[in-house]
């Protein structure tokens, strides 16, 4: 249905799909930023078949991924924000100029009718109001009331303003960031025993992560026995594609280095992004981890960190889920000593249940003139050096560092007390102390910090939406199309349903398209390279090259003699066809296997063209092949009859070999004479 040229494809649709209601769901996903259903992620929905009027009605599930403007899974930061179409219908609809009409009343009636931003909101509130009682736990230290917000915050260098259009607009401050960082050196990938795995380390033959320095002499191997070494590369994007350095995997880690240059000690702040979970060590302290399933974003996580004068090693360790692989990350800000405090310290996690334990974050307890505050730092990692540094005003003191988590502290140390800020303290957790099982026993409870991080985000979402999509819409739906995959070719293509396929420029860019058929994509890929070895080895064939002997003209004979049973084959003639019947076998299928990756097929049409291409050619040569066959053990005075013998399995197998591999009759027999056969004939015109 969705493959059908007719221009009034809405019809169409239509004879099946109630579209009255389909475009009210459709533009409902769409106001209400359900980037996980169905036209934002062909995810979450049922289907439900009216008897009375014989036509399917879309009805959503699922939909705890509400209110949010992007997707955290997908890089749709380019898309329109009035409209998603991941969906298969969504999008062929959307191609149409009726469709987005339709598609434009729909929206615009909701958002007229029903949408009622003050609504909306005191439901947030009632639901804070219900909530954040049962979010922590009693015996909370006194600075958990403390505020979130820091007097130094005006110092934040990445500022989100609203413009006239709704639309959130990132601005620098000071336009004083750096470049991108792309030249690095990269090891991987290692296959980690849980998805999303930072805690394995699989550095430790050469000192572990946080002393590791890395030479082309270093040689690791991952839990599949593949030998791995350091390898330098050099990027021209912002982005570091791992799938493209590496390999489009499920379930691995890879490791990044490179020295970062500073000509004095300094505070300098990174704007790092990740897909998907990332861990960040400077001079052997980790200053970083984020432990989110996420694609990458420039700027997704801003950390300060202090840099020594000369080189300072950087090495960041990207642990990979499913779908995108990769990093982004920059110097975002710089600024002295003397603006800042350093948080130096080490997470000890004691008693039974520390491996069950939810992850634990860092947190400052600040002092400004007389106003405490506090500061989140990030997660801790069990047993792991730590180091952190804080923007601050002039006259602000550090007053604790503490070991939080689900919004209660842990253990925590009075830095007013220490003679060196500087120093390593020790963070002690006893994760059997009555404290700790009562967290554990909550479950996947959420600190009520986080919730009402959560349900701020969600207002502002509210609050912009009707007027930011009104913005777009002014002059109609947009003109737009998903991307496909991550080519860089030209939009060289586009089937009846409107998905542009890239056809691109390099060799194989757009095989990373299909992230569930990695394994079988690595070894196609290896495959085809081979294949290009084979036809360039058949290529000298058909030149003789090799000598007549090894022609291909043996194999050109044979197709030529498709169904002649009778007469006799000389070894030559029944071997070279076989041979390269076998090779031209394994190297057709793994072409159109490629070529299909490339034009941008989806999982069912590849499986379809690589079985087609391995049926079509098999039953191509198959009456050659017996053919050939049964020639060949006439030329060693047996009957063709004798074929059947391979039905028996391996006595049969290894007797029709022998007899293969038999030298020929030299003198006639009751099939031919041996000078008559195409291959005396083949010698005889040679040596004339």
């Amino acid at each position: 249905m969705l493959d059908n040229p007719d221009e009034n494809i809405e019809t169409v649709i239509g004879q099946l799909v109630d579209l009255d209601s389909f475009y009210t769901f459709w533009a409902m996903e769409g106001l209400a930023g359900f980037w996980d259903g169905y036209s934002g992620n062909a995810n979450n929905f049922f289907i439900y078949l009216n008897p009375e009027t014989d036509k399917f009605h879309f009805i959503p599930w699922g939909a705890d991924s509400l209110f949010e403007k992007f997707s955290p899974i997908r890089d749709d930061t380019e898309d329109p924000v009035s409209v998603k179409i991941q969906g298969l219908v969504t999008r062929r609809l959307y191609q149409s100029e009726s469709g987005r009409q339709r598609y434009e009343q729909a929206l615009r009636k909701i958002l007229e009718r029903h949408w009622n931003e003050p609504t909306l909101l005191a439901e947030t509130e009632r639901i804070e109001a219900l909530l954040k009682p049962y979010l922590t736990v009693s015996g909370v230290s006194q600075t958990e009331q403390l505020s979130d917000q820091s007097p130094a915050s005006i110092n934040t260098k990445k500022v989100v303003e609203d413009d006239e259009s709704g639309e959130n607009r990132t601005k620098d401050v000071d336009g004083g960031k750096g470049a991108f960082i792309t030249d690095w050196s990269l090891l991987g990938p290692f296959y980690t025993r849980e998805r999303h795995d930072l805690d394995q380390d699989f550095l430790l033959e050469y000192g572990g992560e946080t002393n590791i320095s890395p030479d082309d002499q270093q040689k690791f191997r991952n839990s599949k026995n593949r030998a791995l070494k350091w390898r330098p590369i050099s990027v021209k994007s912002d982005i570091v594609d791992l799938r493209k350095q590496i390999g489009s995997l499920e379930d691995v880690t890879a490791y990044a280095f490179c020295q970062i240059e500073s000509a004095v000690e300094e505070y300098v702040e990174l704007g790092l992004g990740s897909d998907d979970s990332v861990k960040v060590w400077i001079n052997s302290a980790m200053v970083h981890q984020s432990e989110e399933p996420r694609g990458v974003v420039i700027d997704q996580d801003r950390f300060i960190t202090k840099l020594n004068p000369g080189s300072n090693n950087c090495l960041i360790k990207v642990s990979q889920g499913m779908g995108g692989w990769g990093f982004v990350i920059r110097p975002v800000d710089r600024f002295p000593l003397s603006e800042g405090i350093m948080l130096s310290g080490q997470l000890i996690l004691e008693g039974q249940k520390e491996e069950k334990f939810p992850p634990i974050r860092l947190q400052a307890v600040m002092d400004s003139d007389g106003n405490l505050f506090k500061r989140d730092l990030g997660v801790l990692s069990n047993g792991e050096r730590y180091q952190r540094a804080i923007r601050t005003t002039r006259g602000t003191e550090l007053k604790w560092q503490q070991a939080v988590t689900r919004g209660v502290v842990l253990a925590e140390h009075n830095m007013t007390l220490a003679t060196d800020p500087e120093k390593v303290v020790h963070l002690t957790v006893d994760t059997d102390s009555p404290l700790a099982v009562k967290i554990l026993n909550l479950g996947a409870s959420q600190s009520a910090h986080k919730f009402i991080q959560a349900l701020e985000e969600r207002r502002k979402f509210i609050r912009q939406r009707q007027r930011e999509i009104m913005a777009e819409i002014a002059d109609g739906m947009p003109q737009w199309q998903p991307k496909i995959g991550i080519g860089t070719g030209p939009w060289a293509l586009k089937p009846v349903f409107g998905t542009p396929i890239p056809l691109p420029l390099g060799p194989w860019k757009n095989w990373e398209v299909h992230p569930e058929l990695a394994e079988v994509t690595n070894f196609t890929r290896l495959m085809f390279k081979g294949s290009i070895v084979v036809l360039v080895v058949i290529s000298l064939c058909c030149f003789q090259l090799f000598g007549r002997r090894y022609s291909i003209h043996w194999y050109l004979q044979v197709l030529k003699k498709y169904a002649v049973f009778g007469g006799r084959a000389r070894r030559n003639e029944f071997w070279m066809f076989k041979v390269l019947n076998t090779l031209i076998f394994i190297i057709f299928p793994i072409i159109s296997f490629r070529c299909a990756i490339m034009m941008g097929a989806d999982l069912e049409q590849v499986l379809i063209i690589y079985g087609s291409s391995i049926g079509s050619y098999s039953l191509g040569t198959l009456v050659p092949n017996l053919a050939v066959g049964v020639r060949r053990l006439h030329d060693t005075g047996r009957s063709g009859w004798w074929s059947l013998i391979g039905l028996i399995p391996l006595v049969g197998w290894i007797l029709l070999i022998i007899w293969y591999c038999q030298k020929e009759d030299e003198a006639e027999n009751r099939y031919g004479s041996n000078s008559g056969s195409m291959g005396a004939e083949f010698v005889e015109g040679a040596s004339a």
